[in-house]
């Protein structure tokens, strides 16, 4: 499938993650790092970005052992998996802001400035982005059954105590266990 895009070739993606790894996170290809995203398949920047938190949570590696059978698998460190899921995140972030980025432009020194100003935004909240303006005023909603209007059982009254219940079980995020008939 063709789209007006460009696409990033397989040689290109596999280029780009030996940067990212080598020379921004400044890992050699011996490193557990380097070895875990090798185990798991992932040798381009394109596996990469199809790669979940959880998936990081799970690497491991081989290390050799004397004899082929005494091969012993090791599980990245809490370190590691920091640095990878950090990385995971920063490679996101900037495949969404632009899709078509020269990734072996890129330094250490970009992996720091997201760290120090953008990732602190993205983690609050468990990975999520920062609250919107209507999630922190709907916080700062006190629910109390007291705010609701009680009907008089006059008919002529029935639609404004409707709206009024129904515009403050809104504000309370209520709204969708009430009727809409």
């Amino acid at each position: 499938m063709k789209s007006g895009k460009p696409h990033m070739t397989r040689e290109v993606g596999m280029n780009a993650l030996q940067h990212l790894i080598e020379n921004v996170l400044e890992q050699p290809d011996s490193s557990p790092i380097y070895k875990a995203l090798k185990e798991e398949g992932i040798t381009s920047v394109i596996d990469l970005l199809t790669t979940t938190s959880a998936e990081v949570e799970s690497m491991s590696y081989f290390i050799k052992g004397e004899d082929v059978s005494k091969d012993v698998v090791m599980p990245l460190s809490k370190k590691d998996k920091r640095e990878l899921k950090m990385l995971l995140m920063w490679v996101k972030y900037i495949h969404r802001k632009q899709s078509n980025i020269d990734w072996e432009t890129l330094t250490p020194d970009d992996l720091i400035d997201f760290r120090e100003h953008i990732a602190p935004t993205l983690i609050e909240g468990g990975g999520k982005a920062a609250k919107s303006e209507a999630e922190k005023f709907k916080s700062n909603v006190k629910m109390d059954i007291k705010q609701y209007p009680t009907f008089n059982g006059e008919i002529e009254g029935w639609l404004k105590f409707k709206r009024n219940v129904l515009s403050i079980a809104a504000t309370h995020d209520l709204e969708d266990i009430l009727q809409s008939d």
